[in-house]
């Protein structure tokens, strides 16, 4: 009989905990009683999300369903409308919209949609879930209204809602999320005489993560 091979086990809430919001796979090696365990974990949150604000997308009226959110093929067009030359021939509703509310604006030698109030680079849809994971974790997953500050300081057309689902996917913002409890009203605790009742004051410890073991199964 051969020996077994020791197989080692870890939680997986180690691996969540290890994964970036950005859904990059992350390598973690354990060294447990010599053994080196290699996990590899890739979480994807990008399709999910985007198949949530498309679903959002799809339940607003028919003539925003264009115009909510700025895909690539969009911004090309309108670059192409701002650089296109008075009297000739094009959709003119189109021209229009984009002219009120886009311009191209220099930077670095190359011009880029902009916001005309703002003058901030437009989002692209397509690039929506990498520049809010960024500005997440550059405010250290502060919340829904520090997030969206982040990204308007340097872009604009990225809704609010967009930022709102990203939040409700983000591992780390779950994690550490408090437990709502009820309050309960005290009452006064009638004692007849020493050591005939017991009070004893419990610590709600649920918010708190749980300490993540590895166990080793032979």
């Amino acid at each position: 009989m051969f020996p077994r091979p020791r197989r080692t086990y870890c939680n997986l809430e180690l691996i969540a905990l290890l994964s970036n919001v950005s859904g990059v796979p992350v390598k973690c090696t354990v060294h447990i009683s010599g053994v080196l365990t290699t996990l590899q974990a890739n979480i994807d949150l990008e399709k999910p999300f985007y198949e949530e604000l498309e679903k959002h997308i799809n339940s607003l009226n028919s003539k925003y369903h264009e115009k909510f959110v700025i895909t690539k093929q969009t911004c090309d067009d309108i670059s192409k409308a701002l650089l296109l030359e008075r009297g000739k021939k094009s959709d003119l509703s189109f021209i229009f919209w984009a002219r009120n509310n886009f311009v191209l604006v220099r930077t670095a030698g190359i011009e880029t949609v902009s916001c005309a109030k703002s003058k901030k680079s437009v989002c692209v849809y397509e690039a929506f879930f990498t520049v809010i994971s960024e500005c997440h974790i550059a405010v250290s997953h502060g919340g829904r209204d520090k997030t969206f500050g982040e990204i308007q300081t340097h872009y604009s057309w990225v809704p609010r809602v967009a930022v709102d689902l990203f939040l409700k996917r983000c591992i780390a913002c779950q994690i550490r999320k408090p437990v709502k409890q009820q309050h309960v009203v005290s009452k006064p605790i009638v004692s007849l005489g020493v050591m005939t009742r017991l009070q004893i004051d419990l610590i709600d410890m649920r918010t708190r993560p749980d300490v993540i073991r590895c166990n080793e199964v032979a």
